[in-house]
């Protein structure tokens, strides 16, 4: 009869044992999807308050900047002449409240500002996390050793957002991001400037991303073999000022 149990596995020695756990690795293709908040909830929210403590635009939205231009052109040029109360005779001592820049070409974005676009508010503060499915490696889960071993190794909760801690176990060296487009028909997103929609994603998470698997990009009318550098940027606007030594391999599914 075939042996289904090793029992002196515990006795082996520790470095034998962890070399059994990195053998354990197999990669995978993590699909990450985003719950957010009810879009009317957030925008009757956002319209009936002023300036609430609860609204605030994080430092990583700049990351995105240099989609700005294409996805919001038009938005884009009353950055420069935002209404302030010193336009009616006020004084305040409280400073904007806007997102560091990454370089000196990002546009400048305000809470003020974004007072006349929820639309766009919507992009920059809902409260959403990203969620998979994936099937979770075993032996993060089998013991305190297996668990810590698998973390020393490379696994970690990733795929925060502006508002949530990472909820996904991920490798950067063999899994693969995987993404699906928004709806047909729908608008690209402000924030990643195509139809996948990156936006809630933070930036020192997808400078890390080494693999990624694109949904329908084979039907996109812009995605040429030749523009594939081009998306590239799209997908990881890294700005002079971020280095990444990633090597981004797309898939299109």
């Amino acid at each position: 009869m075939a042996v289904t149990t090793f029992h002196p596995f515990p006795r082996l020695p520790p470095e034998l044992r962890q070399m059994i756990y990195a053998a354990s690795i197999q990669p995978r293709v993590v699909h990450v999807q985003e719950r957010h908040e009810c879009r009317a909830s957030f925008l009757e929210r956002f319209r009936t308050s002023v300036l609430p403590a609860t609204f605030q635009l994080d430092d990583g939205i700049g990351f995105f900047a240099p989609v700005w231009p294409f996805t919001m052109d038009a938005e884009m040029e009353s950055t420069t002449v935002q209404t302030t109360l010193d336009m009616y005779g006020f004084r305040t001592t409280r400073t904007l409240e806007r997102p560091e820049p990454i370089d000196e070409t990002a546009p400048e974005v305000t809470l003020g500002w974004l007072l006349d676009k929820p639309h766009i508010a919507w992009e920059f503060m809902r409260e959403s996390s990203l969620l998979s499915r994936a099937p979770i490696p075993v032996l993060l889960h089998v013991c305190r050793e297996t668990r810590a071993a698998l973390r020393t190794l490379g696994y970690h909760l990733a795929f925060a957002t502006r508002s949530s801690e990472g909820m996904t176990w991920f490798h950067y060296d063999f899994d693969t991001l995987y993404l699906k487009p928004t709806a047909p028909g729908s608008r690209p997103s402000v924030m990643s400037g195509h139809s996948w929609d990156i936006g809630q994603f933070m930036p020192e998470d997808l400078l890390r991303v080494k693999r990624l698997a694109l949904s329908g990009a084979e039907t996109m009318p812009f995605l040429p073999e030749e523009a594939l550098y081009t998306f590239t940027m799209f997908v990881f606007p890294v700005p002079s000022t971020l280095q990444t030594d990633a090597v981004v391999t797309m898939i299109t599914i």
